[in-house]
């Protein structure tokens, strides 16, 4: 994707190997996409507190920019924040229980589960209040990924 592409940027699901399986498995991506390319890491919410702290310094030397929904709550994402500088994004589009936590730093979102396109707008505006940032998951089809793009550049 790099050479073929120019893609300067890569997300991967991790919370599915051991934690030494996902080290040897970083190790080989940081080395093909290059120490500059940003990483991301998605663990759809697999891990403990415990194997997120782990995780997170184990992970330290592979530069991860972003991990996405690592625990299940604010509560341990901001219990999670002192061991990393990555920023964390989720699913979870609480707004009111953010805005009195340091965490998450981004939301991932879609267009239905705010329901629609105007009120995704108002909560990204929102959002932006609390600074917090908000990315889209990958569009449903082709009409879904054409609104992402209109919304993202609105």
């Amino acid at each position: 994707m790099r050479e073929a592409h120019g893609s300067t940027a890569f997300k991967g699901k991790v919370g599915v190997l051991s934690l030494g399986g996902e080290v040897a498995m970083l190790r080989e991506i940081r080395q093909a996409i290059g120490e500059d390319a940003v990483l991301r890491v998605d663990t759809n919410n697999m891990w403990s507190l415990t194997t997120a702290r782990e995780a997170v310094r184990r992970f330290a030397p592979f530069n991860i920019r972003n991990y996405e929904d690592p625990v299940d709550t604010y509560e341990e994402l901001a219990r999670l924040r002192p061991y990393t500088d990555a920023s964390f994004c989720t699913h979870n589009p609480d707004l009111r229980r953010a805005a009195l936590m340091p965490v998450p730093d981004y939301f991932c979102l879609n267009l239905s589960e705010l329901g629609g396109i105007r009120r995704t707008v108002e909560f990204i505006k929102a959002a932006h209040t609390f600074g917090r940032g908000a990315w889209f998951h990958s569009g449903e089809s082709s009409i879904g990924t054409a609104a992402y793009l209109h919304v993202a550049a609105a």
